[in-house]
């Protein structure tokens, strides 16, 4: 891993998260994993999952990004809804329609805001995961973080992006998405 790389998705982005209302998360280079740089080594972040976590404000050199889902400091909850099976992927985005969109290796994942907490929770046909709906203790890796299979970078699917949305203004995470309150 290089972690002489200045400018990383994290330096370059997570303040603009931040002041749309979002937790941003760095990540380790090639990797999903939240992580920080201590004494020039890469660490897995230890509770990056606690809502009272503080934002890491040091420069974390090669870092990708990521936003922690749940409760932001606002007191909305970032949700996320992350399509795994294209033919559903496709139909979701009339069903489940988002202003904010990202792309990684496969499927989509689209952005909502709740008002009260959601559990996460997978759905699965044919044992095979088609839908995750992703909040508290969940956490979702942004562009423009290059994906650790395909060693592309994420991307944002249409105009809008997390960077110039503010949480107040995402969707309401629909009812008939099947997601429980806790």
């Amino acid at each position: 891993m290089n972690i002489h790389v200045t400018n990383g998705p994290y330096d370059q982005c997570w303040q603009r998260l931040y002041e749309n209302g979002y937790h941003p998360l760095p990540i380790m280079p090639e990797t999903k994993k939240p992580g920080v740089l201590v004494n020039g080594e890469w660490r897995e972040m230890v509770a990056w999952q606690d809502a009272n976590r503080r934002v890491i404000e040091t420069p974390q050199p090669g870092a990708g990004l990521s936003a922690r889902l749940g409760l932001q400091r606002g007191g909305a909850y970032l949700v996320a809804l992350d399509w795994d099976h294209d033919d559903l992927a496709v139909a979701a985005m009339y069903e489940f329609p988002s202003a904010v969109q990202k792309e990684g290796r496969r499927g989509f994942t689209s952005f909502f805001v709740a008002r009260r907490e959601i559990s996460s929770k997978d759905f699965r046909v044919d044992g095979k995961c088609v839908v995750q709906v992703l909040s508290t203790g969940r956490q979702t890796v942004l562009p423009p973080t290059v994906h650790p299979d395909t060693g592309k970078p994420y991307i944002w699917s249409g105009e809008r992006s997390l960077f110039d949305t503010n949480i107040e203004n995402l969707p309401e995470l629909p009812p008939s998405s099947g997601a429980s309150t806790t």
